[in-house]
C-alpha cells in the first residue's frame, strides 16, 4: 500500500486541535481550538462536509455544538456515537460529551453523558480514542493507560489499567490493531519519536512493548492504520517552532509487530501538527492543524488517495 500525491482544498470551517472521522459518506470535525496559548474555544462546533467520489469535499457546514467547549479533547467512536472525552474548556475537564452521527451530516443534539474520575486532557489534538467492541482505551501521560465501557447513551465502568506512563513523554496518538493497542509516542528529553505496543483484551493488558522508532523526531503527529500498514503524519518539532511535512509507512503483522523499515511517503503540501486524520475506503484526510505550536491554526484539508497494490 502507498499514498498519491496530497491535494489541498478549503471546505471551511476546519481548524486544529480537533478530532475528525467519517460516517455516511461525509467528513466530520468535532471540536477545536483557535489559539493554544490561550485555550480559547470560541469557535468550537462539529462540521461536516460530503466526500465526492474522487475525494474531494463539498462546502463544509456546522452542524452542531459540543455541550461545553472541546478543545484538544480525546474521541470514541462507538456505533454511531461520538463521546468528547475530557479536553480543555477552557480550563482541564472531566466533562463527556456525547451525540449521534445522523444521516445527510448531521448529528443530534449533544448532551452529557457523565464525567472522568479525573481531569482529563489528550496530549495531542484530535486522539482518536481506539475502541474495541464497547471498551474504549485512553492514555494519559500522568496516569498511564484507563479502559472505559460505553454503552450506547452513557458510560458505566471506568477503570485504571495496571500500565503506567511512558517517561519523558510529551505527545501522543493512539490506535488499535488486531487486539494491540499501540501508541505513537514523542519525547521532548530524548528527541525520538517511538512506536509502542501492549495486548488488550477487555479490561486486562500485558506489557509496554517498542517496536520501532520513527527516522525523524517529531512531537504531536498524525497517526492511522491502513491495510496493516502504519501511517505517521506531520508533526511538529520539540521547540513547537517547525512543522513537519514528512509521511512515513511501515507494515504491521498480526501481532503488531512492524516487519518493515518505514519508507517515506509524499509530503504533505502544507506542513502540519496537531489537526485530525481520518480514512475512507479510497482515501486519506488530514483536517485542519497548526503550523507551530497551535498559535496559527490551519483551516484546510489535504487528502490523498490510498493506492493498492503496488
Amino acid at each position: 500500500m502507498e499514498l498519491g500525491p496530497w491535494t489541498t482544498q478549503d471546505p471551511g470551517f476546519y481548524r486544529g486541535f480537533a478530532g475528525a472521522l467519517i460516517f455516511g459518506g461525509y467528513l466530520y470535525q468535532c471540536g477545536g481550538q483557535v489559539d493554544l496559548v490561550t485555550a480559547v474555544a470560541s469557535d468550537c462546533f462539529i462540521t461536516s462536509a460530503k466526500i465526492n467520489p474522487d475525494g474531494s469535499l463539498q462546502p463544509a457546514q456546522v452542524v452542531g455544538n459540543p455541550l461545553e467547549p472541546k478543545v484538544n479533547s480525546q474521541m470514541a467512536v462507538v456505533g454511531n456515537s461520538v463521546f468528547l472525552v475530557g479536553g480543555t474548556s477552557p480550563g482541564r475537564s472531566d466533562g463527556i460529551t456525547r451525540f449521534k452521527l445522523q444521516g445527510g451530516g448531521q448529528v443530534s443534539n449533544a448532551f452529557d453523558a457523565g464525567r472522568w474520575n479525573r481531569n482529563l486532557t489528550g496530549s495531542t489534538a484530535g486522539i482518536g480514542t481506539p475502541v474495541h467492541g464497547d471498551i474504549g482505551y485512553f492514555y494519559n501521560p500522568t496516569t498511564g493507560l484507563s479502559a472505559v465501557k460505553f454503552t450506547s447513551d452513557s458510560i458505566n465502568k471506568i477503570e485504571d489499567l495496571a500500565m503506567p506512563p511512558l517517561t519523558n513523554l510529551t505527545s501522543t496518538y493512539t490506535l488499535l490493531h488486531k487486539g494491540h493497542f499501540i501508541l505513537v509516542a514523542g519525547f521532548a528529553v530524548t528527541a525520538q519519536t517511538t512506536i509502542w505496543k501492549c495486548k488488550v483484551n477487555g479490561f486486562s493488558v500485558g506489557p509496554w512493548v517498542k517496536i520501532g522508532e520513527l527516522p525523524t523526531a517529531t512531537r504531536r503527529p498524525l497517526a492511522c492504520i491502513i491495510d496493516n500498514t502504519l501511517v505517521v503524519v506531520g508533526g511538529v518539532n520539540a521547540a513547537l517552532t517547525i512543522p513537519s511535512a514528512k509521511v512515513y509507512l511501515a507494515k504491521l503483522d498480526q501481532d503488531a509487530n512492524l516487519i518493515s523499515s518505514f519508507a517515506v511517503g509524499p509530503d504533505l503540501n502544507t506542513a502540519c501538527s496537531a489537526g485530525g486524520i481520518a480514512v475512507s475506503k479510497d482515501y486519506v484526510y488530514v483536517v485542519g492543524g497548526t503550523i507551530d505550536g497551535g498559535a496559527n491554526r490551519i483551516k484546510i484539508v489535504q487528502y490523498a488517495k490510498i493506492l493498492r497494490g503496488v
